[in-house]
């Protein structure tokens, strides 16, 4: 099982999140960079490295969670 396979039910901030937190990705100020993440994760998405969840639409970003598209 790859890494990112082990969290399933994730969005992809809340894997961004996730990430930074498991590497210590953070800011001189101690803030994680889960902006950073996001992007490299888009862009493994988009090379066919990993797999990612569907984006979220910004008018219901919970519409995933509750079972709906």
């Amino acid at each position: 099982m790859r890494w990112w396979e082990a969290y399933p039910s994730l969005s992809r901030t809340e894997l961004a999140h996730t990430v930074c937190k498991l590497l210590g990705w953070k800011r001189p100020s101690g803030r994680l960079k889960n902006r950073e993440c996001l992007d490299l994760l888009d862009q493994l998405d988009t090379e066919g490295v990993v797999v990612l969840p569907g984006k979220c639409s910004r008018a219901d970003p919970w519409a995933r969670r509750r079972g709906f598209p």
